[in-house]
């Protein structure tokens, strides 16, 4: 059974896991966007006739059309997943709207013609840029899981030293094992029945083709995702990545191979869809059907003072006040 953010927090609190040394806070996207909640009913219905002119009018800019608001800059990120460790009650995935229909638009251009004007198609290639963006950032929190575990086995910090030791020293090279294998579990992932359930094979094979083209062109890290996609490369380099986590170290002196032992401990402890987010122009309605009207509100981005949001955090446990832990 899913665990809450709140019962994680209590945990980590009482066990002193909650500890965050870097004092460093990079520029951070502008505070001029809100939050969607998602329903992830995925109703084709959902929504008039009208509003889905509305994204096809969005889907026709293309893959490189303008943000919705001309006001706005296209994002830096497309999603990103902030950490329990680092972003307490604040943590979980957000996704930027812009992203999704870019996406989508990308999907849709790989159909033929006839079909791309068609109603059932564009819903699917919503459907299904959002998933592949989902499911990239849900690795990052299994991986954030994996750590968890093994700090409650010991009591010992693993996911703070991993990320200040590894994960953030190699950002940008292929040594970045995370962001690789956050790429190759998408792929392995859409070609499961739960994720392809409701997509024409048409769309299906659009989403993949799209996918693999994305990741071949992308940064150093990311940009293995294809190759690390079999199972033999996949279970190799997250054997390695289990061995990091654990030591905290680039080059970890045990046998990857042990953890061949333990092949279901990258579960996610939160259902990630309770944590997800999209993120949309201050000011604004979602264009998207599936996506509720926006709560205005402050949001955690990347660049956030990791100290700061965790001082808050200790004091939200600390009165044991109603806002530790709750889920936006």
């Amino acid at each position: 059974m899913a665990l809450t953010t709140s019962q994680i927090l209590e945990t980590l609190n009482s066990l002193d896991l909650l500890e965050v040394h870097d004092l460093s806070s990079s520029s951070s996207e502008p505070d001029n966007y809100e939050l969607c909640q998602i329903d992830w009913n995925f109703n084709p219905y959902s929504g008039c006739d009208s509003d889905w002119e509305t994204v096809r009018t969005a889907l026709d800019r293309g893959p490189l059309g303008k943000p919705p608001v001309d006001a706005i800059p296209v994002p830096d990120c497309a999603a990103w997943y902030l950490p329990i460790h680092f972003y307490g009650s604040d943590c979980g995935i957000y996704i930027h709207e812009y992203s999704v229909l870019r996406r989508a638009a990308n999907i849709r251009a790989h159909l033929k013609p006839d079909r791309q004007q068609h109603p059932e198609a564009i819903r699917a290639s919503v459907r299904a840029a959002l998933t592949i963006l989902y499911l990239h950032e849900v690795f990052h929190h299994k991986v954030e899981s994996f750590a968890i575990r093994l700090e409650i086995a010991d009591r010992r910090p693993r996911y703070v030293p991993y990320h200040d030791r590894v994960y953030a020293p190699l950002k940008g090279s292929n040594g970045q094992l995370e962001e690789g294998l956050a790429c190759a579990e998408t792929i392995r992932r859409l070609i499961e029945g739960r994720y392809r359930k409701g997509l024409s094979p048409d769309v299906a094979e659009a989403t993949i083709s799209v996918l693999v083209d994305e990741i071949s062109r992308h940064s150093a890290g990311y940009n293995r995702g294809c190759v690390l996609s079999p199972d033999g490369p996949y279970e190799r380099a997250r054997n390695r990545l289990s061995s990091q986590i654990d030591e905290g170290v680039m080059w970890p002196e045990r046998d990857d191979e042990d953890w061949m032992l333990s092949p279901h401990s990258f579960r996610g402890l939160v259902d990630c869809r309770t944590i997800t987010h999209v993120v949309v122009p201050q000011g604004t309605q979602p264009v998207i059907p599936w996506f509720e009207a926006p709560t205005p509100q402050l949001f955690p981005t990347p660049g956030m003072d990791r100290i700061s949001v965790l001082k808050r955090l200790r004091a939200r446990v600390q009165r044991g006040g109603p806002n530790c832990g709750s889920e936006r």
